[in-house]
């Protein structure tokens, strides 16, 4: 796993306020210059008391040759390279109220205004039956689906990681998520009980989740179902090389 420059916000706050957006919490350039016209895949992942959330964007890139062992054989593979364009929590700005779920999808909306191919938004579908029944009426391509049923999306991440096919931003939230996952006979889940380390959770009594890491996981293994499309031209490819430097 490498680091991209993109922006470095662990968490932003969702104002309850009709007039504040999402997107105007971000620099509209420095999203746009990964290039719009990928693939996008959308990954969310709602927290338990709906106190905070996981939101991925992923596009992906041209394939890498890699070296895997399967059935016990070591051969040479192409896969795809994946870049997050957002790997972030979401926190209610009154930590007393719950996340505006139709913010979120105000957001989905703002970023397809923007030009992003949004190909697939995936969900668990925990508290999110409106917003899928929302956005699919929109004419968004919406999938259920939790990782917490097997572990199949959590070795994709773990491969992707492994073979240095995935580019995420800083993001210590996350970082603090993936260095507390634990593997039971069933799913990838997380240690019990484990306030944060980071001072906004803190602040807020959180204790250690699994949402982003979560929204990755789930947006990286429904990726793989999606046929790829021919990347546009070299200009974008530049636009890249520019927003990292």
């Amino acid at each position: 796993m490498s680091l991209t420059k993109l922006y470095n916000k662990d968490y932003i706050l969702v104002s309850d306020n009709v007039s504040e957006r999402i997107i105007d919490q971000f620099d509209y350039r420095k999203l746009l210059s990964f290039g719009e016209k990928f693939q996008r895949v959308i990954g969310i992942d709602f927290g338990l008391n709906r106190d905070r959330l996981g939101f991925v964007m992923l596009h992906r890139r041209s394939e890498i040759k890699i070296e895997r062992e399967i059935a016990g054989k070591l051969g040479t593979f192409e896969d795809f390279v994946y870049w997050a364009d957002l790997a972030i929590a979401m926190l209610p700005e009154n930590p007393a109220r719950k996340i505006r779920l139709e913010k979120v999808r105000d957001f989905i909306r703002d970023l397809s205004d923007l030009g992003f191919n949004i190909e697939l938004v995936v969900m668990d579908g925990f508290q999110s039956k409106d917003t899928q029944q929302i956005l699919e009426s929109e004419g968004y391509n919406v999938k259920e689906h939790s990782v917490d049923r097997t572990k199949k999306a959590y070795y994709t991440l773990k491969y992707a990681i492994e073979e240095n096919r995935l580019k995420l931003p800083e993001n210590r939230i996350l970082r603090e998520e993936l260095s507390l996952l634990i593997e039971t006979e069933k799913k990838i889940d997380h240690l019990q009980d484990i306030k944060s380390n980071i001072q906004i959770l803190k602040e807020r009594n959180l204790d250690v989740s699994k949402d982003i890491a979560d929204a990755l996981a789930n947006a990286l293994y429904n990726f793989q179902e999606i046929k790829p499309k021919p990347f546009e031209n070299d200009l974008v490819v530049d636009k890249l090389a520019i927003a990292t430097k």
